[in-house]
């Protein structure tokens, strides 16, 4: 063989290995990413599993806050009942009757009004005789000739005669009339106040 030959037959067979170490790779290559893409498919599944076990995690989570709010509302009527159980045992030999029941009052006790407004017409009346009285003892007015006599000790040379007039005696009847239906409404006014009061 000359050189030449000898030369191609060599980089033929380097080229034939080359040629199968590359399918040797490429073969390595393929079962990588087959193994890739089931690494894939399997991490896509569980990224498209990741909503249903959050609603699964939040389900769990909603029944166990309804369980624990059960457990302590359990626990508390359990607290309870054994404070009043408690309570019953040391109360065995205590008994309570009511002896004399509560009686609803008729009136009230207090403030008494009938006797306050009672108390304040009879006040009011009296204090208006008593200043009546006083204003008329210390009225210095003179009215007959006996008064003039007394305060000035001098004699009455004249006096004018008191005439009685029609008019006037009709007026002091109209004023007689008037007051008496005054104090006659007055009286019946507090006597009806009174009543309505009681």
């Amino acid at each position: 063989m000359s050189p030449a030959e000898r030369l191609r037959l060599t980089r033929l067979a380097d080229a034939n290995r080359e040629l199968v170490a590359l399918e040797k790779g490429v073969e390595a290559k393929t079962e990588d990413e087959k193994r890739l893409r089931a690494v894939q498919t399997d991490y896509q599944g569980r990224i498209e599993a990741t909503p249903t076990r959050e609603n699964e995690l939040i389900d769990l989570m909603r029944d166990y806050g309804t369980l624990q709010g059960m457990y302590q509302s359990l626990l508390s009527k359990k607290q309870e009942s054994q404070i009043s159980a408690n309570l019953e045992r040391r109360q065995i030999g205590e008994q309570f009757r009511i002896l004399d029941p509560a009686r609803l009052p008729v009136r009230p006790f207090t403030p008494n009004r009938p006797r306050f407004y009672g108390m304040g017409i009879l006040g009011g009346l009296a204090v208006g005789l008593a200043l009546a009285g006083l204003m008329e003892y210390l009225d210095r007015t003179m009215r007959s000739e006996d008064d003039v006599r007394v305060a000035l000790s001098l004699p009455v040379l004249a006096a004018v005669p008191f005439i009685h007039e029609q008019a006037s005696r009709a007026r002091r009847v109209l004023i007689a009339v008037s007051a008496a239906t005054a104090a006659a409404i007055v009286i019946a006014g507090a006597v009806v106040a009174l009543r309505h009061l009681r």
